[in-house]
């Protein structure tokens, strides 16, 4: 008879959103998303039935009120000379392998549609490509847009190649994990708003979930997603602040978010401590790889995957 082995992830729901003051969402099993802009005011936006375009309708929505209102990007030396044609966005995520980034390109096309805008999405070539990405950057920021929205790799990456950005005093948006804003401030880059999701939350929710998918009890392993990346950090601090005490984590390693790592390296941590009844995988993508090895394996895999609902704060 085959070993049931739970598998948990942080499960991002994307969607479109609005605002409102309360945090109700948490009590229904989903995190909030919050928005927070430079004067440190958050808001919550709920989320509505599934759609691909969540995170990227707040940042559309954002950087054109951003264009609009802050006064940044129309008029003096330097800034963009696009004013009275329409606005032109430029993002710049990870990879477009991943389905989660792959999602953000298509929304924020769409919602550049429905916004009235022209919205241009460049990525590297893989989740870890901090020098693709930054390239991608460099590339953009010589050309004539209103505004900027940026996914980092990790922490710092982006700084450096948003200089001539922020230098012409165009809107920079923070996208999904946060950037230094010591490290930002030196380099005289600021953002008008940072959107991202309560990872810490995410966490909590993931090792609730898994340990009432094991009996509250039992060993696991933990696919961590970047070595040193914040979101990843907190969602395994989450988890660990969730699960003392009733789950013991015997492994852990970095996965990179990618579905092949995370099936090798699922598939030497199983062979390493065969008796581990749960996995915890920072991300979906890493999910869908710890499942094949699982499988692999010869053991029953049942999904204990949480609901984290991208987020902004205001």
């Amino acid at each position: 008879m085959s070993t049931t082995l739970h598998v948990a992830t942080s499960r991002v729901v994307r969607t479109r959103a609005a605002l409102i003051p309360t945090r109700g969402s948490c009590a229904r099993g989903q995190l909030p998303i919050f928005q927070e802009n430079k004067h440190n005011h958050y808001k919550e936006i709920p989320m509505s039935k599934h759609t691909t375009t969540g995170l990227v309708a707040v940042a559309i929505t954002g950087l054109v009120l951003t264009t609009a209102a802050c006064g940044r990007g129309g008029t003096s030396s330097g800034q963009s000379s696009n004013s009275g044609s329409k606005a032109k966005i430029a993002i710049v995520t990870r990879d477009f392998s991943n389905p989660y980034w792959a999602a953000l390109r298509d929304g924020a096309v769409q919602e550049g549609k429905a916004q009235g805008v022209d919205v241009t999405v460049k990525a590297g070539s893989n989740e870890t490509d901090s020098q693709g990405e930054n390239a991608q950057i460099s590339t953009l920021a010589g050309q004539d847009f209103n505004c900027f929205a940026v996914v980092p790799v990790n922490a710092t990456n982006v700084i450096t190649p948003l200089v001539p950005v922020a230098r012409k005093n165009t809107p920079i948006l923070n996208l999904d994990t946060q950037i230094d804003p010591s490290a930002a401030k030196a380099a005289g880059v600021s953002f008008a708003s940072f959107i991202g999701s309560d990872n810490l939350e995410a966490g909590k929710l993931a090792a609730s979930n898994l340990s009432k998918a094991m009996g509250g009890t039992g060993k696991v392993a933990l696919l961590q997603g970047i070595a040193g990346e914040q979101n990843g950090i907190n969602r395994e601090k989450g988890f660990a602040q969730e699960s003392a005490g009733k789950l013991t984590v015997v492994a852990k390693q970095p996965a990179n978010y990618d579905q092949n790592t995370a099936l090798s390296v699922t598939t030497t941590i199983l062979q390493a401590h065969p008796d581990i009844t749960g996995i915890f995988a920072a991300n979906d993508t890493m999910g869908l790889g710890a499942a094949q090895a699982v499988k692999n394996a010869g053991k029953e895999e049942r999904s204990a995957s949480s609901r984290l609902t991208a987020s902004r704060k205001c």
